[in-house]
């Protein structure tokens, strides 16, 4: 963080679970990366797994890990708290504190800027909840089957919302988009599968990178209507189906009564 801030950052996110800690000392951590923020100026994404319970049972409602995101604005105040709203299925999603189906959104003098983890992002419907963002901040970390191919999912939730994206992941790609999905700048994980990122967009640290993005976010119709057009389009299609279907049965009962009307005079034809 502390590197990022001296290399001109004014936004830095960490990736997924960066810092793994106990409850008991969540508040210690959260005091010290306050007064890091205060002397670097700078607006942090700190992307923590608390560990709640270390056994079962918890209670219900409860998990035995809390993933989250926190937005700290320079003074040190926390504008927001985004907790993991979809869970991978199998053992992430039995050992996580349940998320609500939002994603936030907060108003700072650089911009709107709103926060997701991960998953979150491969669900058009949840993402909207962020539309009106500029830039939207993503905590993530892949594995081989899914990387690079999760972060494209970033890129697409930009497009259909209009917000620039910044994603920051373990063991994948790295990107900084903008609202139309074109990547300015982009780090792949020395542990991916996929080889190196394009040339010209790698950073010459391994372990950071750097990007520009614009705070000026548009709202396109999609993030308005959603799925809307989409499923006109459908119904419009069965409609059209089934015009088609009833026509070619008219034509098909129309041709059977002349065969109908024609068969007494083929009988009395003069041999």
């Amino acid at each position: 963080t502390q590197q990022a801030a001296s290399a001109g950052a004014r936004i830095v996110v960490w990736p997924e679970c960066a810092a793994l800690v106990a409850q008991s000392d969540e508040a210690r951590l959260l005091a010290t990366l306050q007064q890091r923020v205060q002397q670097e100026r700078i607006y942090l994404a700190a992307a923590l797994c608390v560990v709640r319970h270390q056994s079962r049972p918890w209670p219900q409602g409860d998990g035995a890990l809390d993933n989250k995101l926190v937005l700290l604005d320079p003074a040190g105040a926390v504008l927001a708290t985004h907790r993991k709203s979809i869970a991978v299925p199998g053992p992430e999603a039995a050992l996580l504190v349940p998320g609500d189906r939002t994603l936030p959104v907060v108003s700072t003098p650089i911009g709107k800027l709103g926060l997701g983890i991960c998953f979150d992002l491969d669900f058009p419907a949840l993402v909207r909840s962020a539309a009106g963002a500029d830039v939207l901040l993503i905590a993530a970390e892949d594995w081989p089957g899914i990387t690079p191919y999760h972060s494209v999912m970033s890129q697409l939730r930009a497009i259909e919302n209009g917000f620039s994206v910044v994603r920051a992941a373990r063991y994948g790609r790295s990107i900084v988009a903008d609202r139309l999905g074109r990547v300015g700048a982009a780090l792949v994980d020395p542990a991916e599968p996929s080889g190196a990122v394009a040339p010209g967009l790698a950073t010459s640290e391994p372990w950071m990178l750097l990007g520009t993005v614009s705070a000026s976010g548009a709202v396109p119709l999609y993030a308005r209507t959603g799925d809307v057009l989409g499923w006109l389009a459908l119904v419009g299609s069965l409609a059209l189906c089934l015009l088609a279907a009833l026509s070619a049965k008219a034509h098909s009962v129309g041709a059977a009564g002349i065969l109908f009307r024609l068969a007494p005079q083929l009988r009395r034809r003069p041999q």
